[in-house]
This record gives structure tokens, C-alpha cells and sequence, in this order.
């Protein structure tokens, strides 16, 4: 039934991770019966549900891809990033500060979805410490308990009574 669904009967089951890939000709197709109200409201909700993880559009986006490929043992210089994108690095900061991101920022973030996926394959944090550019386990242990910590409110903010 599900090889009749997908159009193929290339599909493994059991393997560790759950996915689907799909060739780029087959995206652009359109859904048979696909209900047009309800492809809004998924709309919605997919990009509601990306910012919340901070995915990112625009610059931010260009340039947390171009982080992603350029991080191996090293974080990539913003310098070399900004060329990449045609901007000089002070031009990227500025659009990037107008997308409310920051390059730290993104490093971080580049950091953090790398290694929850490198652990989510039983890779060691001893492993993953130097592909992230960590000098130490301790560090990268110490960014996950960052990441993973519940974010506290602003000091300002008035407790209740």
C-alpha cells in the first residue's frame, strides 16, 4: 500500500532515522485532491513552527548555510562568509541585525542542530567537541546544557504575587 502511495518500492524499514527524499522535479508537482484551505493553514503552521526552532530566511538563512558547510574543526571567519555572499562583513552584521540574527548567533545555532544530530546517531560528545570547534568536551557539554536549559524570564520582568 505504501509503495503504491509513494510510487516506488525503494523504501528501508528499520533504518535509525526516519525521512523521505524526494527529487527536486517531484516537489514542483502538484497534489492530486490537495485541499487548497488546508494547504494555507499548513502553510501557516510550518512557518510558524520554523521560526520558533529559528530557522531563518533571507541572509540568515544564505549565510547559516554557507557557516554549516564551511564548519570542520574551525569556525569559518565572517570575513570569508560576507565574500561569499557578495557583502563586505560589516554589511553582512547590518543585514543581518535587520533580521534580528547575529553571526555569533548563527554559529551558535550551526553548532547546536549539528550536534544533536551527530548525537542522535551515537556519536560521542569527545568526537563531536573538535568537528564543532570546541577545545574541549567540556565546552560542547556545556553548550548543551545551554541549549537543552529552559530560557529564564528577562530579570525585569515583576514576579507575580
Amino acid at each position: 500500500a505504501v509503495e503504491t502511495a509513494l510510487g516506488t518500492t525503494r523504501l528501508e524499514y528499520g533504518a535509525g532515522s526516519t525521512g523521505l527524499a524526494l527529487a527536486a522535479e517531484d516537489v514542483r508537482r502538484p497534489i492530486l485532491g490537495a485541499d487548497p484551505v488546508l494547504v494555507g493553514v499548513l502553510d501557516r503552521l510550518s512557518a510558524e513552527a520554523l521560526l520558533a526552532q529559528g530557522c531563518r530566511r533571507g541572509v540568515a538563512a544564505q549565510a547559516y548555510r554557507l557557516i554549516r558547510e564551511g564548519l570542520d574543526g574551525q569556525i569559518p571567519e565572517v570575513g570569508s562568509i560576507s565574500r561569499r555572499l557578495g557583502l563586505s562583513a560589516r554589511s553582512l552584521q547590518r543585514r543581518l541585525e535587520e533580521e534580528a540574527a547575529s553571526y555569533r548567533g548563527l554559529v551558535d545555532q550551526v553548532r547546536r542542530d549539528i550536534a544533536r544530530l551527530l548525537l542522535s546517531q551515537g556519536i560521542s560528545r569527545e568526537e563531536i567537541a573538535p568537528r564543532l570547534a570546541y577545545a574541549e568536551t567540556a565546552s560542547l557539554t556545556r553548550s548543551l546544557t545551554r541549549w537543552t536549559r529552559p530560557m529564564k524570564p528577562p530579570r525585569s520582568a515583576k514576579k507575580s504575587p
